[in-house]
């Protein structure tokens, strides 16, 4: 099961109802140069319901904890997203293959343009080059100072 089906579960039974799907979601580093998956300690996800959108934080073993869901206000310009099929782990290796070697931020998000046409992987590496890979193609385009 993937990382946002996950979520959607999770989140699923703390509600009561099973959530639309998942808006955002950003990792929580334990480092602030960050190379693997065991330096995330975890994702805070942006929920969306048929009432409105929740948060909460999650986090990944071998940490443990996370927030029960609270109200959020819903951010603008995503699509949900009900399912990916590049997982972190495979998306820190398609980083690291893009010459990407430190990140300093992650997201996944599905932008609501027109030429997006998959959720994405937004890395923020340590200098100025930023990878993003496509969620379900596994494709990775570079981007010079991108604004995530």
């Amino acid at each position: 099961m993937d990382i946002v089906q996950e979520a959607m579960n999770r989140a699923g039974s703390m509600l009561g109802v099973r959530p639309d799907g998942v808006l955002s979601l950003k990792a929580a580093l334990v480092v602030p140069c960050a190379r693997r998956r065991e330096d995330i300690m975890g994702f805070e996800f942006t929920l969306c319901l048929e009432n409105g959108c929740y948060g909460f934080f999650d986090a990944l073993p071998p940490h443990t904890g996370r927030t029960q869901p609270h109200p959020v206000r819903g951010p603008i310009g995503m699509r949900l997203m009900r399912e990916v099929a590049l997982d972190i782990g495979d998306a820190i290796d398609r980083f690291h293959e893009s010459g990407g070697p430190y990140f300093s931020e992650i997201f996944l998000y599905w932008p609501l343009t027109a030429q997006c046409r998959e959720p994405l992987w937004f890395f923020r590496s340590w200098g100025t080059n930023h990878v993003i890979i496509g969620a379900q193609s596994g494709e990775s385009q570079h981007s010079i100072g991108y604004d995530l």
